[in-house]
């Protein structure tokens, strides 16, 4: 009710107990860059399209999220190119990747200054039977916000 009533007099409190990122205005833009041969390439274009956009409304863009299971496996020259725009464009990309055999799906976080975060899938659904599940999951704090990596 506090922040309904302009008086939130604990937001301070919060921020500082929870070690919270201070409060900030940013862009995070969700792309879907539909079935092509390359997806890595088609990503690539979604994630500059996405910039363009964020850019001409005067947005700054920290996150892109592509769909999960998007991505059918690693490569290493897609990756190298993702990784140079995010770290170019000062923006996380958030890539899902598909189940690969018995291995459950992941989700990886490339950030700018090179880390990454992987996250595989807590859980299984019936009858996939799936090895290598996650047994926790993933929170990252990013200096623009506290971001949880999910799967699925």
């Amino acid at each position: 009710m506090y922040p309904l009533l302009a008086q939130d007099t604990l937001e301070g409190y919060t921020q500082t107990q929870f070690g919270q990122p201070a409060t900030t205005t940013f862009a995070a833009a969700a792309v879907d860059p539909g079935t092509a041969p390359d997806p890595w390439a088609a990503a690539l274009t979604a994630a500059e399209d996405a910039d363009d956009e964020a850019t001409a409304q005067n947005k700054t863009l920290r996150l892109i999220v592509f769909p999960g299971d998007y991505f059918p496996s690693d490569n290493e020259s897609g990756v190298a190119e993702l990784q140079t725009f995010a770290a170019s464009k000062d923006v996380d990309l958030l890539l899902g990747y598909a189940e690969a055999g018995d291995q459950p799906p992941r989700s990886v976080l490339l950030t700018p200054s090179g880390t990454s975060y992987t996250y595989k899938r807590s859980h299984e659904w019936r009858g996939e039977g799936l090895t290598n599940l996650s047994d926790k999951y993933l929170v990252v704090d990013r200096d623009y916000a506290r971001v949880a990596l999910l799967q699925d």
